[in-house]
C-alpha cells in the first residue's frame, strides 16, 4: 500500500514537472533568462525517471503521457508549419524520444502507440546537434535505444538514419565524423557491416 502511494506521488510528480515544462518551453523567454542553467533544471531527472520506471506506469496515464512527451520534443503534426519557440535543448529533445519508446517498450502488449512521429522527430534533431553544446551520450542513447534495441528492425528506416548520420559526419571535424560513422556502421545489416578483419 505504501509503496502503491510512493509511486502515484512519484509520478504525480514527474507528470507536473513535465507539464511546468511545457509551459515554459513554449514561453519567449530564453532557457539562460530564467536559470543560469536552465530554464527547466528538473526535466533532465523527470525524463530519467521516467525511462527507469516506465513499467511501472499506470496505463490510464500512458496517451498523456505520449501527448507530453511528443509535445516536449518539438514535433509538429503538419508539415511545413514553423515549430513554436521551444526553450529545451537538443539533448533534451532526444531524451523525450528516448523516453516514449522505452515506454512503449515496457508496454507492447497493453499500450497501441505509433512512434512514427518520435522517430521522424529525431530523424529531424541529428542536424540540429551540436559537438560544442550538446550532450553526445544522449545522441548515443537514442541511436540505441530507437534503432538498435528491440526485436523487429526497419530496414528502411535504418538506411534514411544511416543517411543522415552520413550528412551529419561531413558537417562537423574529424572526431564527430568517425563516430558518426561508427554509428551508421552499427546500423547497418550485419551482411552490408565490414568485417572486422579487415584492415588488420
Amino acid at each position: 500500500m505504501i509503496q502503491r502511494e510512493t509511486l502515484a506521488a512519484l509520478f504525480e510528480t514527474y507528470f507536473r514537472i513535465l507539464k511546468h515544462s511545457m509551459n515554459t518551453s513554449n514561453s519567449r523567454y530564453k532557457a539562460t533568462s530564467v536559470f543560469p542553467g536552465g530554464s527547466h533544471p528538473l526535466l533532465a531527472p523527470c525524463l530519467e525517471g521516467l525511462g527507469k520506471f516506465s513499467h511501472l506506469i499506470d496505463l490510464d496515464f500512458m496517451s498523456e503521457l505520449i501527448a507530453c512527451l511528443k509535445k516536449l520534443s518539438g514535433y509538429t503534426d503538419h508539415q511545413g508549419e514553423i515549430p513554436p519557440d521551444n526553450t529545451l535543448s537538443v539533448s533534451e529533445r532526444l531524451q523525450c524520444c528516448i523516453v516514449a519508446f522505452k515506454v512503449w517498450r515496457s508496454n507492447l502488449e497493453a499500450l497501441n502507440v505509433d512512434l512514427q512521429d518520435f522517430f521522424v522527430q529525431f530523424y529531424n534533431l541529428i542536424l540540429e546537434y551540436r559537438p560544442d553544446r550538446d550532450h553526445g551520450e544522449v545522441l548515443a542513447d537514442a541511436l540505441k535505444t530507437l534503432l538498435w534495441e528491440g526485436k523487429q528492425q526497419d530496414m528502411l528506416r535504418a538506411a534514411a538514419f544511416i543517411k543522415r548520420l552520413a550528412t551529419f559526419a561531413l558537417s562537423f571535424g574529424s572526431t564527430e565524423a568517425i563516430a558518426g560513422l561508427d554509428h551508421a556502421e552499427a546500423s547497418s545489416p550485419e551482411e552490408y557491416q565490414v568485417p572486422k578483419h579487415v584492415g588488420k
